[in-house]
């Protein structure tokens, strides 16, 4: 399926299938590879919801933490944010925007054909709908232009297929930091 034909593919935007958990939540993303969709494969549709920005920030521990660290008054706007405090809200903004690395949020950005601000896809809201009984009933709003569709479920399936592992703790940590940098020669 191309860009230009008619019918579902996978990174199109949708409104129609609410969100079981949270009723608000009616726009979603299609994750079904495009080749299913070429080649009338899918039974059923799955989708990722997209939610506001505000949701990942309130989620977000980095930002929770960083808006904490802030005076009342500066929180509430009425004293200037310092350089300082521009460049940590550049970097906690700026690692959820960028999408390097796989995580719970990939940030869409604004979809202006929708009327859609900057929102997210969060690949923890994902639902799965029988095509058949839905078709008629859900509509394509806008869709994820190439390459950031490829970049979406390249994120999704990184995300999806984290493998979690023990962290060396304690006294092993040290050992092994203290054997890494004592034999390094910093430059002066």
């Amino acid at each position: 399926m191309t860009e230009d034909n008619e019918g579902f593919d996978q990174g199109y935007i949708i409104d129609g299938l609410c969100n079981p958990s949270y009723k608000k939540l009616h726009l979603s993303v299609a994750l079904n590879p495009t080749c299913l969709f070429e080649h009338k494969k899918v039974e059923n549709i799955i989708v990722a919801y997209l939610i506001p920005t505000e949701f990942v920030l309130n989620t977000n521990n980095q930002w929770k933490n960083y808006i904490e660290s802030l005076d009342e008054k500066t929180r509430k706007g009425e004293n200037a944010l310092s350089k300082t405090g521009h460049k940590s809200i550049e970097n906690i903004i700026g690692k959820l925007i960028d999408n390097d690395e796989p995580r719970r949020h990939f940030f869409l950005g604004s979809l202006p054909e929708a009327d859609i601000p900057n929102i997210f896809i969060d690949f923890q809201q994902i639902a799965s709908f029988p095509l058949e009984a839905v078709e008629t009933k859900i509509k394509i709003v806008a869709k994820i232009k190439r390459p950031f569709r490829e970049k979406m479920i390249t994120s999704y399936s990184g995300y999806m297929m984290r493998i979690g592992t023990d962290r060396y703790k304690g006294d092993e940590r040290a050992e092994i930091l203290k054997s890494i940098i004592d034999p390094i020669k910093l430059p002066n």
